[in-house]
């Protein structure tokens, strides 16, 4: 099996559903630092959830299940 470098994923987005998860949000956005997208789905979170989202960069929508 060969493996090759991957220059660039313009076309991957890495996309993480949350609701009140304040405490461990960074942690999962900064383990997927390689994906060149990120997209939360926030589902109703009364913390500071999508606020810590969109300060790393992340595009942020929301909605109920």
């Amino acid at each position: 099996m060969q493996t090759e470098t991957i220059k660039s994923l313009p076309d991957l987005t890495a996309y993480i559903m949350t609701k009140n998860e304040e405490h461990c949000i960074a942690r999962c956005i900064q383990a997927l630092s390689w994906c060149p997208k990120i997209v939360v789905a926030d589902t109703g979170s009364s913390d500071k959830t999508k606020e810590i989202a969109k300060s790393l960069g992340c595009d942020v929508i929301e909605g109920t299940l």
